[in-house]
């Protein structure tokens, strides 16, 4: 079968062929459509991000974090899934024809179409994970910053499923604000200053993926007893923070990782997911925003679309030869 691997001499992907992987009595073996890229894969690929989570138990050289595709053959002890299931999951090492994927991890794609699907799982569990970790949405004023990453419009959908009072975000590009608000967002700013805050703020619920100085910004503009759940960092990973607000607030600021789970904490996610009632009629409806698909076979070009400044949603990668690229 082909899969990427990370070429550690000119630290680019390369395609090669390699034997199948053969399932463990509790794993599902994945017949790959599509594989979702994700900033963590250019942080691998330059050395800066060595991951140590329960899903990757492939080598560190291979490439992708998440994928959908078809069940292709099932372990002894897997049970409620059957070959010919379309299923997605979060999992280390998804760019490749054939992935062993743990059964406790898969979730099921409810009419989400197979080659967008891809793109789905990590940024559908980050956002519910840290909309868990934020306590209850329902009826929450929320705040995400960087809205218009792939996974913040993701954030912003689900939050409006969870039945969120209003949503905002952030953008550096007034060309995704009519997106933005078309996904479900109330109010977008734009920048990466928040505008001066009312005097007892505006927020309960924050989810920040840009971190740097929107994150010591967005505690003026939290309630108190609000709660900030810190993802993401392509702002920066220092930031100056009010103690005197954040004390007298009585805020939260929770940081949250998949880099280091059990196998129990990630499957315990997807069990919520899954169950999740306010998600089970909304699920084939959450859009997953793409930007292009590149054969496998190009995976190089996919990574340079990854890093273009105007990047526009997911890049999928298509591991399914009758999946046209465009």
């Amino acid at each position: 079968m082909r899969a990427a691997y990370l070429d550690p001499t000119t630290r680019g992907w390369t395609v090669c062929s390699v034997d199948p992987p053969e399932p463990a009595p509790d794993d599902v073996l994945i017949r790959t459509v599509s594989i979702g890229l994700n900033h963590a894969d250019l942080l691998m690929r330059d050395g800066r991000y060595s991951p140590t989570d329960a899903s990757w138990r492939v080598s560190t050289q291979r490439v992708g974090f998440e994928l959908a595709g078809v069940v292709d053959a099932v372990g002894d002890r897997v049970s409620g899934v059957g070959v010919g299931d379309r299923v997605m999951a979060q999992v280390g090492g998804a760019a490749a024809e054939l992935v062993a994927v743990p059964a406790a991890l898969l979730l099921p794609l409810r009419g989400v179409d197979t080659r967008a699907a891809g793109g789905l799982p990590s940024g559908l569990l980050t956002e519910y994970d840290a909309f868990g970790q934020a306590g209850n949405v329902a009826g929450a004023d929320v705040l995400i910053t960087g809205g218009s990453s792939a996974v913040g419009r993701i954030g912003i959908q689900l939050a409006r499923i969870l039945g969120a009072a209003s949503v905002s975000t952030t953008t550096r590009s007034a060309a995704k604000v009519a997106e933005l608000r078309r996904l479900g967002a109330d109010t977008v700013i734009i920048g990466d200053r928040l505008p001066t805050a009312a005097q007892d703020g505006s927020y309960d619920v924050v989810l920040d993926h840009v971190g740097g100085q929107i994150l010591g910004s967005s505690v003026a503009q939290c309630r108190r007893g609000a709660r900030i759940v810190q993802i993401g960092r392509l702002g920066g990973d220092r930031a100056s923070i009010d103690l005197e607000l954040l004390a007298a607030r009585r805020l939260s600021i929770i940081g949250t990782t998949f880099r280091d789970r059990p196998l129990d904490e990630l499957a315990a996610l997807v069990d919520a997911v899954t169950a999740d009632p306010s998600l089970v009629e909304a699920w084939g409806g959450i859009e997953v925003p793409i930007d292009s698909f590149h054969d496998l076979e190009r995976i190089e070009r996919a990574a340079t679309a990854l890093q273009h400044p105007g990047l526009a949603g997911k890049v999928i990668v298509t591991a399914d030869a009758h999946s046209p690229s465009r």
